[in-house]
């Protein structure tokens, strides 16, 4: 089990970072212990703000809508791991063409 100093309420920290996206890129992967989540984004006025959905035994599709906002920020469980619920916490902010993204995974903790 990962042994992080990150804490944040009763969830234990076990993956968080910042990704930069460029004028052209419209996606992004992060691997969690042996998951791996595929970011994408949506600007569609038909969908809900985060939708995940599994790719497979070790894959995670998380579409990020952000026609409510350009500035998203979510707040969501997006699977198990180690018998604990796995959530994923966002925010995509718009920088005149780019977009950075900051992500933190944790776990609750035992």
């Amino acid at each position: 089990m990962f042994e992080s100093k990150a804490w944040v309420g009763d969830e234990q920290v076990v993956e968080s970072g910042s990704v930069l996206l460029g004028p052209n890129d419209d996606t992004f992967r992060v691997t969690v212990y042996d998951l791996t989540f595929s970011f994408f984004f949506v600007h569609d006025s038909h969908r809900q703000p985060v939708h995940t959905e599994p790719t497979g035994r070790n894959g995670m599709r998380v579409t990020l809508n952000t026609y409510q906002t350009t500035t998203p920020i979510f707040k969501s469980k997006v699977g198990f791991f180690a018998g604990n619920d796995l959530s994923l916490a966002i925010r995509a902010q718009s920088l005149e063409n780019f977009r950075l993204i900051t992500y933190t995974f944790t776990i609750k903790g035992r």
